[in-house]
Protein backbone atom coordinates (compact mmCIF):
# COMPACT_ATOMS: atom_id res chain seq x y z
CA UNK A 1 0.00 0.00 0.00
CA UNK A 2 1.66 3.60 -0.92
CA UNK A 3 1.36 6.52 1.12
CA UNK A 4 -1.76 7.91 2.50
CA UNK A 5 -3.42 10.48 0.94
CA UNK A 6 -3.27 13.82 2.84
CA UNK A 7 -6.07 16.37 3.03
CA UNK A 8 -4.79 18.69 0.51
CA UNK A 9 -4.40 15.91 -2.25
CA UNK A 10 -7.71 14.26 -1.46
CA UNK A 11 -9.35 18.31 -2.49
CA UNK A 12 -7.21 17.98 -5.56
CA UNK A 13 -8.53 14.61 -6.43
CA UNK A 14 -12.33 16.11 -5.57
CA UNK A 15 -11.24 19.23 -7.68
CA UNK A 16 -10.55 17.48 -10.62
CA UNK A 17 -14.15 15.08 -10.45
CA UNK A 18 -15.74 18.60 -10.60
CA UNK A 19 -14.40 18.77 -14.28
CA UNK A 20 -15.35 15.23 -15.50
CA UNK A 21 -18.83 16.87 -16.91
CA UNK A 22 -21.15 14.79 -15.14
CA UNK A 23 -22.74 15.33 -11.57
CA UNK A 24 -24.31 12.06 -10.19
CA UNK A 25 -27.87 12.73 -10.06
CA UNK A 26 -29.00 10.57 -7.55
CA UNK A 27 -30.62 12.38 -4.68
CA UNK A 28 -28.90 9.33 -2.06
CA UNK A 29 -25.09 9.16 -1.40
CA UNK A 30 -23.36 7.15 -3.99
CA UNK A 31 -19.69 5.99 -3.34
CA UNK A 32 -17.12 7.84 -5.43
CA UNK A 33 -15.51 4.13 -6.98
CA UNK A 34 -19.20 3.43 -7.94
CA UNK A 35 -19.71 6.65 -9.82
CA UNK A 36 -16.03 6.46 -11.82
CA UNK A 37 -16.99 3.09 -12.18
CA UNK A 38 -20.15 3.85 -14.52
CA UNK A 39 -17.83 5.86 -16.50
CA UNK A 40 -15.90 3.36 -17.56
CA UNK A 41 -16.09 2.73 -20.94
CA UNK A 42 -18.02 5.70 -22.15
CA UNK A 43 -16.23 7.39 -25.21
CA UNK A 44 -15.93 10.98 -23.32
CA UNK A 45 -13.56 9.37 -20.80
CA UNK A 46 -11.67 6.85 -22.75
CA UNK A 47 -8.29 7.63 -24.53
CA UNK A 48 -8.71 10.65 -26.62
CA UNK A 49 -12.01 11.61 -25.18
CA UNK A 50 -12.76 14.99 -23.46
CA UNK A 51 -12.13 14.19 -20.24
CA UNK A 52 -9.76 11.40 -20.66
CA UNK A 53 -7.07 13.15 -18.18
CA UNK A 54 -9.71 13.90 -15.40
CA UNK A 55 -11.13 10.53 -15.84
CA UNK A 56 -6.95 8.33 -15.25
CA UNK A 57 -6.84 10.45 -12.24
CA UNK A 58 -9.91 9.51 -10.76
CA UNK A 59 -9.42 6.21 -12.14
CA UNK A 60 -6.51 5.35 -9.93
CA UNK A 61 -7.16 7.63 -7.00
CA UNK A 62 -10.33 5.78 -6.10
CA UNK A 63 -8.51 2.46 -5.98
CA UNK A 64 -7.56 4.20 -2.49
CA UNK A 65 -10.53 3.36 -0.20
CA UNK A 66 -9.89 6.90 1.07
CA UNK A 67 -11.01 8.16 -1.72
CA UNK A 68 -12.91 5.81 -3.59
CA UNK A 69 -14.90 5.17 -0.23
CA UNK A 70 -16.22 9.19 -0.49
CA UNK A 71 -20.14 8.96 -0.79
CA UNK A 72 -20.73 11.79 -3.07
CA UNK A 73 -24.25 13.68 -2.20
CA UNK A 74 -25.42 17.20 -2.10
CA UNK A 75 -25.16 17.60 -5.98
CA UNK A 76 -25.98 21.36 -6.71
CA UNK A 77 -28.42 20.18 -10.31
CA UNK A 78 -30.62 18.34 -7.37
CA UNK A 79 -30.84 21.22 -4.99
CA UNK A 80 -32.27 23.66 -7.87
CA UNK A 81 -28.82 25.67 -8.31
CA UNK A 82 -28.66 27.04 -11.82
CA UNK A 83 -26.28 25.37 -13.75
CA UNK A 84 -23.61 28.12 -12.99
CA UNK A 85 -23.17 27.16 -9.78
CA UNK A 86 -21.38 23.51 -9.99
CA UNK A 87 -20.96 22.35 -6.67
CA UNK A 88 -20.46 19.03 -5.24
CA UNK A 89 -20.27 16.95 -1.28
CA UNK A 90 -18.32 14.52 -0.25
CA UNK A 91 -18.94 12.20 2.80
CA UNK A 92 -16.12 10.59 4.81
CA UNK A 93 -18.17 8.57 6.84
CA UNK A 94 -15.29 6.67 8.91
CA UNK A 95 -14.10 10.02 9.79
CA UNK A 96 -16.69 12.14 10.13
CA UNK A 97 -15.55 14.28 7.41
CA UNK A 98 -17.49 16.89 4.98
CA UNK A 99 -15.69 17.98 1.50
CA UNK A 100 -17.59 20.69 -0.01
CA UNK A 101 -16.22 21.35 -3.52
CA UNK A 102 -16.75 23.90 -6.49
CA UNK A 103 -15.80 23.47 -9.80
CA UNK A 104 -13.83 26.02 -11.79
CA UNK A 105 -15.36 28.54 -14.51
CA UNK A 106 -18.75 27.27 -15.98
CA UNK A 107 -20.38 28.30 -19.40
CA UNK A 108 -21.34 31.54 -18.81
CA UNK A 109 -19.60 32.28 -15.81
CA UNK A 110 -16.52 34.20 -17.14
CA UNK A 111 -17.89 37.77 -16.95
CA UNK A 112 -18.59 37.10 -13.32
CA UNK A 113 -14.99 36.76 -12.48
CA UNK A 114 -14.14 40.14 -14.23
CA UNK A 115 -16.83 41.62 -11.63
CA UNK A 116 -15.33 39.76 -8.97
CA UNK A 117 -12.14 41.99 -9.68
CA UNK A 118 -14.23 45.17 -8.46
CA UNK A 119 -17.36 44.01 -6.77
CA UNK A 120 -18.06 43.39 -2.94
CA UNK A 121 -20.15 40.32 -4.15
CA UNK A 122 -20.83 38.63 -7.36
CA UNK A 123 -23.62 36.60 -8.23
CA UNK A 124 -21.90 32.98 -8.69
CA UNK A 125 -20.38 34.08 -4.88
CA UNK A 126 -23.66 34.74 -3.50
CA UNK A 127 -24.63 31.33 -4.69
CA UNK A 128 -21.73 29.41 -3.79
CA UNK A 129 -22.46 30.81 -0.16
CA UNK A 130 -26.52 29.62 -0.90
CA UNK A 131 -25.27 26.48 -1.86
CA UNK A 132 -23.01 26.10 1.86
CA UNK A 133 -25.89 27.19 3.39
CA UNK A 134 -28.08 24.55 2.31
CA UNK A 135 -25.78 22.08 2.85
CA UNK A 136 -24.80 22.78 6.46
CA UNK A 137 -28.54 22.55 7.10
CA UNK A 138 -29.54 19.46 5.51
CA UNK A 139 -25.96 17.60 6.54
CA UNK A 140 -27.00 19.20 9.91
CA UNK A 141 -23.40 20.01 10.52
CA UNK A 142 -22.07 20.31 13.62
CA UNK A 143 -18.56 21.33 15.41
CA UNK A 144 -18.09 17.35 15.56
CA UNK A 145 -17.45 17.46 11.69
CA UNK A 146 -14.54 17.93 10.11
CA UNK A 147 -15.01 20.38 7.11
CA UNK A 148 -13.21 21.05 4.01
CA UNK A 149 -14.17 23.58 1.28
CA UNK A 150 -12.23 23.36 -1.80
CA UNK A 151 -12.67 24.47 -5.50
CA UNK A 152 -10.26 24.93 -8.40
CA UNK A 153 -10.06 28.41 -10.19
CA UNK A 154 -12.96 30.05 -10.10
CA UNK A 155 -13.99 27.11 -7.59
CA UNK A 156 -11.08 28.18 -5.48
CA UNK A 157 -12.25 31.92 -5.06
CA UNK A 158 -15.84 30.58 -4.39
CA UNK A 159 -14.46 28.56 -1.88
CA UNK A 160 -12.41 31.33 -0.11
CA UNK A 161 -15.32 33.65 -0.29
CA UNK A 162 -17.61 30.94 1.28
CA UNK A 163 -14.94 30.71 4.06
CA UNK A 164 -15.49 34.10 4.72
CA UNK A 165 -18.76 34.78 4.19
CA UNK A 166 -20.69 31.87 5.38
CA UNK A 167 -22.92 32.12 8.58
CA UNK A 168 -21.69 28.82 9.64
CA UNK A 169 -18.05 29.93 9.64
CA UNK A 170 -16.77 28.34 12.84
CA UNK A 171 -17.60 24.95 11.09
CA UNK A 172 -15.31 25.25 8.50
CA UNK A 173 -11.60 23.75 9.68
CA UNK A 174 -9.81 24.33 6.79
CA UNK A 175 -10.43 26.34 3.24
CA UNK A 176 -7.79 24.84 0.50
CA UNK A 177 -8.13 27.16 -2.50
CA UNK A 178 -6.43 25.66 -5.66
CA UNK A 179 -5.33 27.50 -8.54
CA UNK A 180 -8.01 30.43 -7.05
CA UNK A 181 -8.04 34.25 -7.70
CA UNK A 182 -7.98 36.45 -5.16
CA UNK A 183 -10.50 39.05 -3.92
CA UNK A 184 -11.84 43.03 -4.93
CA UNK A 185 -10.46 45.50 -2.39
CA UNK A 186 -14.40 46.09 -1.65
CA UNK A 187 -14.91 42.44 -0.78
CA UNK A 188 -12.31 42.28 1.67
CA UNK A 189 -13.17 45.88 3.18
CA UNK A 190 -16.81 43.99 3.24
CA UNK A 191 -14.96 40.76 5.43
CA UNK A 192 -12.96 43.59 7.99
CA UNK A 193 -16.62 45.29 8.64
CA UNK A 194 -18.12 42.16 9.29
CA UNK A 195 -15.83 40.60 11.52
CA UNK A 196 -13.90 41.99 15.05
CA UNK A 197 -10.02 41.79 14.07
CA UNK A 198 -9.63 38.42 15.62
CA UNK A 199 -12.90 37.08 13.78
CA UNK A 200 -11.60 37.97 10.77
CA UNK A 201 -7.86 36.76 11.34
CA UNK A 202 -9.75 33.69 12.82
CA UNK A 203 -11.12 33.19 8.99
CA UNK A 204 -8.61 34.20 7.21
CA UNK A 205 -6.13 31.62 8.90
CA UNK A 206 -8.01 28.94 7.17
CA UNK A 207 -7.67 29.80 3.90
CA UNK A 208 -4.78 27.89 2.38
CA UNK A 209 -3.08 28.64 -1.52
CA UNK A 210 -2.45 25.39 -3.42
CA UNK A 211 -0.82 26.97 -6.94
CA UNK A 212 0.75 25.57 -10.15
CA UNK A 213 4.18 26.59 -10.22
CA UNK A 214 3.49 28.79 -13.53
CA UNK A 215 -0.46 29.25 -12.93
CA UNK A 216 -1.40 32.98 -14.32
CA UNK A 217 -4.67 32.77 -12.40
CA UNK A 218 -3.96 32.45 -8.58
CA UNK A 219 -1.97 35.98 -8.78
CA UNK A 220 -5.23 37.99 -9.62
CA UNK A 221 -7.04 40.55 -7.32
CA UNK A 222 -6.12 41.10 -3.52
CA UNK A 223 -4.18 38.59 -2.37
CA UNK A 224 -5.76 37.51 1.06
CA UNK A 225 -4.78 33.91 1.97
CA UNK A 226 -1.46 34.37 3.95
CA UNK A 227 1.57 34.23 2.66
CA UNK A 228 3.22 31.38 4.44
CA UNK A 229 -0.19 29.23 3.65
CA UNK A 230 0.76 28.93 0.00
CA UNK A 231 2.60 26.23 -1.84
CA UNK A 232 3.41 25.69 -5.34
CA UNK A 233 3.20 22.41 -6.70
CA UNK A 234 5.47 21.26 -10.48
CA UNK A 235 3.33 21.50 -13.36
CA UNK A 236 5.55 19.68 -16.41
CA UNK A 237 3.97 21.63 -19.62
CA UNK A 238 4.81 20.91 -22.95
CA UNK A 239 5.96 23.89 -24.98
CA UNK A 240 2.87 25.56 -26.48
CA UNK A 241 0.26 24.64 -24.22
CA UNK A 242 -0.51 27.79 -22.10
CA UNK A 243 -3.86 26.67 -20.93
CA UNK A 244 -1.66 23.46 -18.99
CA UNK A 245 -0.38 25.71 -16.54
CA UNK A 246 -3.70 26.50 -15.39
CA UNK A 247 -5.47 23.13 -16.05
CA UNK A 248 -5.24 21.31 -12.53
CA UNK A 249 -4.82 17.65 -14.21
CA UNK A 250 -1.04 19.13 -15.00
CA UNK A 251 -0.40 18.97 -11.11
CA UNK A 252 -0.77 14.98 -11.53
CA UNK A 253 1.17 15.18 -14.87
CA UNK A 254 4.46 13.57 -15.87
CA UNK A 255 6.54 13.96 -18.95
CA UNK A 256 8.19 10.26 -19.98
CA UNK A 257 10.40 10.27 -22.90
CA UNK A 258 8.95 7.51 -25.97
CA UNK A 259 11.40 5.78 -27.04
CA UNK A 260 10.39 4.79 -29.88
CA UNK A 261 9.21 8.16 -31.41
CA UNK A 262 11.89 10.12 -29.48
CA UNK A 263 9.04 12.91 -28.45
CA UNK A 264 7.64 13.66 -24.42
CA UNK A 265 4.74 12.31 -23.84
CA UNK A 266 2.26 13.40 -20.64
CA UNK A 267 0.85 10.58 -18.56
CA UNK A 268 -1.35 10.87 -15.91
CA UNK A 269 -1.55 9.14 -12.14
CA UNK A 270 -3.73 9.35 -9.15
CA UNK A 271 -0.48 11.39 -7.39
CA UNK A 272 -0.05 14.78 -7.22
CA UNK A 273 3.33 15.90 -8.02
CA UNK A 274 5.74 17.46 -5.41
CA UNK A 275 5.87 20.88 -4.47
CA UNK A 276 8.76 23.30 -5.67
CA UNK A 277 10.12 26.33 -3.37
CA UNK A 278 8.79 28.86 -5.66
CA UNK A 279 7.02 30.16 -8.55
CA UNK A 280 7.60 30.11 -11.80
CA UNK A 281 8.71 33.02 -14.09
CA UNK A 282 5.08 32.65 -15.94
CA UNK A 283 3.29 33.21 -12.24
CA UNK A 284 5.51 36.28 -11.24
CA UNK A 285 4.50 37.85 -14.74
CA UNK A 286 0.65 37.29 -13.83
CA UNK A 287 1.44 38.61 -10.19
CA UNK A 288 3.07 42.03 -11.63
CA UNK A 289 0.05 41.98 -13.97
CA UNK A 290 -2.59 42.11 -11.12
CA UNK A 291 -0.98 44.83 -8.97
CA UNK A 292 -1.01 47.02 -12.60
CA UNK A 293 -4.62 46.20 -13.26
CA UNK A 294 -5.74 46.97 -9.55
CA UNK A 295 -3.60 49.93 -9.76
CA UNK A 296 -6.35 51.11 -12.14
CA UNK A 297 -9.90 53.25 -11.24
CA UNK A 298 -12.34 50.67 -10.57
CA UNK A 299 -14.48 51.64 -13.22
CA UNK A 300 -11.53 51.17 -15.65
CA UNK A 301 -10.33 47.88 -14.07
CA UNK A 302 -14.03 46.50 -14.54
CA UNK A 303 -14.23 47.56 -18.11
CA UNK A 304 -11.05 46.26 -18.97
CA UNK A 305 -11.85 43.03 -16.83
CA UNK A 306 -14.97 43.13 -18.54
CA UNK A 307 -13.81 42.88 -22.17
CA UNK A 308 -11.55 39.70 -21.81
CA UNK A 309 -13.86 37.74 -19.74
CA UNK A 310 -16.96 38.19 -22.25
CA UNK A 311 -13.83 37.47 -24.61
CA UNK A 312 -12.98 34.20 -23.51
CA UNK A 313 -17.16 33.54 -23.35
CA UNK A 314 -17.56 34.45 -26.67
CA UNK A 315 -14.99 32.17 -27.75
CA UNK A 316 -17.17 29.31 -26.22
CA UNK A 317 -20.26 30.46 -28.30
CA UNK A 318 -22.11 32.47 -25.63
CA UNK A 319 -23.10 36.27 -26.53
CA UNK A 320 -23.12 37.11 -22.88
CA UNK A 321 -22.45 35.89 -19.20
CA UNK A 322 -25.04 33.54 -17.24
CA UNK A 323 -26.59 36.41 -15.55
CA UNK A 324 -27.22 38.71 -18.72
CA UNK A 325 -23.76 40.80 -18.39
CA UNK A 326 -22.66 42.29 -21.74
CA UNK A 327 -19.94 44.02 -22.95
CA UNK A 328 -20.60 48.10 -23.59
CA UNK A 329 -18.72 50.46 -25.90
CA UNK A 330 -17.31 51.75 -22.71
CA UNK A 331 -15.54 48.98 -21.37
CA UNK A 332 -13.76 48.58 -24.57
CA UNK A 333 -12.66 51.89 -24.60
CA UNK A 334 -11.26 51.43 -21.12
CA UNK A 335 -9.82 48.11 -22.05
CA UNK A 336 -7.90 49.79 -24.93
CA UNK A 337 -6.97 52.87 -22.79
CA UNK A 338 -6.31 52.02 -19.78
CA UNK A 339 -6.27 48.04 -19.78
CA UNK A 340 -3.72 47.41 -22.78
CA UNK A 341 -1.00 50.52 -21.21
CA UNK A 342 -1.42 48.31 -17.92
CA UNK A 343 -0.36 45.45 -19.82
CA UNK A 344 1.91 46.39 -22.34
CA UNK A 345 3.78 48.66 -18.38
CA UNK A 346 3.86 44.94 -16.56
CA UNK A 347 5.28 43.45 -18.92
CA UNK A 348 8.21 45.71 -20.60
CA UNK A 349 8.78 47.71 -17.12
CA UNK A 350 8.72 44.96 -14.22
CA UNK A 351 11.65 42.35 -13.51
CA UNK A 352 8.76 39.45 -13.25
CA UNK A 353 7.66 40.58 -17.07
CA UNK A 354 10.80 41.45 -18.28
CA UNK A 355 11.92 37.65 -17.14
CA UNK A 356 8.91 36.25 -18.45
CA UNK A 357 8.95 38.34 -22.14
CA UNK A 358 12.51 37.46 -22.27
CA UNK A 359 12.08 33.56 -21.81
CA UNK A 360 9.37 33.38 -24.16
CA UNK A 361 11.47 35.89 -27.56
CA UNK A 362 14.62 34.20 -26.55
CA UNK A 363 15.98 30.45 -26.23
CA UNK A 364 18.83 31.19 -24.85
CA UNK A 365 17.18 33.92 -22.16
CA UNK A 366 18.21 31.60 -19.07
CA UNK A 367 22.00 32.66 -19.86
CA UNK A 368 21.67 35.62 -21.87
CA UNK A 369 21.11 39.37 -19.73
CA UNK A 370 17.57 40.68 -20.48
CA UNK A 371 17.49 43.92 -21.35
CA UNK A 372 16.01 46.44 -18.61
CA UNK A 373 14.14 48.78 -20.67
CA UNK A 374 12.40 46.88 -24.00
CA UNK A 375 10.52 49.21 -27.04
CA UNK A 376 7.20 48.35 -28.73
CA UNK A 377 6.14 50.08 -31.46
CA UNK A 378 2.82 50.49 -33.02
CA UNK A 379 1.58 51.13 -36.41
CA UNK A 380 -1.18 53.94 -35.68
CA UNK A 381 -0.92 54.86 -39.32
CA UNK A 382 -2.56 51.96 -40.11
CA UNK A 383 -5.09 52.04 -37.59
CA UNK A 384 -6.37 55.29 -38.37
CA UNK A 385 -6.63 53.97 -42.32
CA UNK A 386 -9.10 51.52 -40.88
CA UNK A 387 -11.04 54.02 -39.13
CA UNK A 388 -11.24 55.94 -42.35
CA UNK A 389 -12.88 52.49 -43.84
CA UNK A 390 -15.17 51.77 -41.10
CA UNK A 391 -16.20 55.83 -41.77
CA UNK A 392 -16.88 55.63 -44.91
CA UNK A 393 -18.99 52.26 -43.84
CA UNK A 394 -20.70 53.76 -41.62
CA UNK A 395 -22.42 56.69 -43.80
CA UNK A 396 -22.93 53.89 -46.70
CA UNK A 397 -24.85 52.30 -43.88
CA UNK A 398 -27.44 55.00 -42.92
CA UNK A 399 -27.82 55.88 -46.23
CA UNK A 400 -28.87 52.78 -46.86
CA UNK A 401 -31.24 53.48 -43.98
CA UNK A 402 -32.36 56.16 -45.21
CA UNK A 403 -33.02 54.54 -48.38
CA UNK A 404 -35.30 51.95 -47.11
CA UNK A 405 -37.03 54.91 -45.06
CA UNK A 406 -38.13 56.42 -48.05
CA UNK A 407 -39.51 53.17 -49.90
CA UNK A 408 -41.75 52.82 -47.01
CA UNK A 409 -42.88 56.62 -47.83
CA UNK A 410 -43.47 56.00 -51.57
CA UNK A 411 -45.55 53.06 -51.13
CA UNK A 412 -48.88 53.51 -52.56
CA UNK A 413 -51.41 55.32 -50.06
CA UNK A 414 -53.79 51.74 -49.99
CA UNK A 415 -50.56 50.21 -48.66
CA UNK A 416 -49.25 52.98 -46.24
CA UNK A 417 -50.84 52.98 -42.55
CA UNK A 418 -50.92 50.28 -40.01
CA UNK A 419 -50.10 47.15 -42.15
CA UNK A 420 -47.34 44.63 -41.91
CA UNK A 421 -45.53 45.36 -44.68
CA UNK A 422 -45.15 49.50 -43.48
CA UNK A 423 -44.32 48.01 -40.13
CA UNK A 424 -41.05 46.28 -41.17
CA UNK A 425 -39.74 48.64 -43.56
CA UNK A 426 -40.07 50.96 -40.71
CA UNK A 427 -38.35 48.96 -38.43
CA UNK A 428 -35.95 47.89 -40.44
CA UNK A 429 -34.62 51.31 -41.77
CA UNK A 430 -34.50 52.32 -37.95
CA UNK A 431 -32.27 49.37 -37.20
CA UNK A 432 -30.16 50.10 -40.00
CA UNK A 433 -29.80 53.45 -39.54
CA UNK A 434 -28.54 52.72 -35.76
CA UNK A 435 -26.17 50.10 -37.12
CA UNK A 436 -24.67 52.47 -39.35
CA UNK A 437 -24.21 55.39 -36.28
CA UNK A 438 -22.73 52.16 -33.89
CA UNK A 439 -20.22 51.86 -36.70
CA UNK A 440 -19.53 55.55 -36.58
CA UNK A 441 -18.70 55.51 -32.99
CA UNK A 442 -16.28 52.55 -33.41
CA UNK A 443 -15.01 54.13 -36.59
CA UNK A 444 -14.60 57.84 -34.12
CA UNK A 445 -13.19 55.22 -31.42
CA UNK A 446 -10.66 54.20 -33.31
CA UNK A 447 -9.23 57.18 -34.64
CA UNK A 448 -9.26 58.10 -30.82
CA UNK A 449 -7.33 54.64 -30.46
CA UNK A 450 -4.63 55.62 -33.29
CA UNK A 451 -3.96 59.58 -32.34
CA UNK A 452 -3.41 57.46 -28.58
CA UNK A 453 -0.38 55.24 -29.79
CA UNK A 454 0.61 58.08 -32.17
CA UNK A 455 2.05 59.88 -29.12
CA UNK A 456 2.99 56.75 -26.86
CA UNK A 457 4.94 55.82 -29.91
CA UNK A 458 6.84 59.42 -30.17
CA UNK A 459 7.43 59.20 -26.58
CA UNK A 460 8.74 55.70 -26.76
CA UNK A 461 10.94 56.99 -29.44
CA UNK A 462 12.23 59.55 -27.38
CA UNK A 463 12.68 57.07 -24.60
CA UNK A 464 14.75 54.59 -26.71
CA UNK A 465 17.03 57.10 -28.16
CA UNK A 466 18.37 58.41 -24.83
Amino acid sequence: MGRKYTEEEISMILDTYMYLGYQEASKEPVELKEVIGKLSGVPEYGTGGTYQNEYRILEQAVQDEQIGNLKVCYASSTLGFDHGTKACTFLDEKNDRIFVAYRGTGDGEWPDNGLGMTKEITTQQQRAVDYFDTVARKAQLTENHRVIVTGHSKGGNKAQFVTMETEFGDLIDRCYSVDGQGMSEKADARFRRKYSEAEYQGRIQKLYGIHGENDYVSPLGNQIIPEDHVTYIRTPVQKGNFAGYHDITYMFATLVLDRTTGKWVTQFTGRRNEEVLKQGSLGKYASELSKEIMKLPEEEREGAANVVMQGIEAAGGASHGLNGEKTTLADVKHFLFAGIPAITDATTKTAGGLNFLGKTLWEDSYTKEIPDRICIEVDYEALASKSEGLSAAAEETIRLGEQIQSYEKEMPFYMQGRNLVTFQLKQVASEVEHLGKKIQKLASLQQEIAACYQKADEQTEELCNQ
